[in-house]
């Protein structure tokens, strides 16, 4: 897995500060990573937004 966000030229000149915000986010997953939090979504049957805030809110990408 190499997850790389992709954006809309537009969305990028509206909003210049995403790809700073999310670089760091990228960075943090690897391979165990994902694979972790895909288990979770697909044998563990949790929600996936669910699974997402958490990762975040443990990695402290948001409050």
């Amino acid at each position: 897995y190499e997850p790389t966000p992709v954006f809309r030229d537009a969305i990028i000149a509206a909003y210049p500060g995403i790809p700073g915000i999310l670089e760091p986010v990228f960075k943090s997953l690897n391979q165990v990573k994902l694979q972790t939090l895909n288990a979770r979504i697909a044998f563990g049957g949790e929600d996936p937004k669910a699974v997402a805030t958490s990762y975040l809110k443990e990695n402290g990408f948001l409050k």
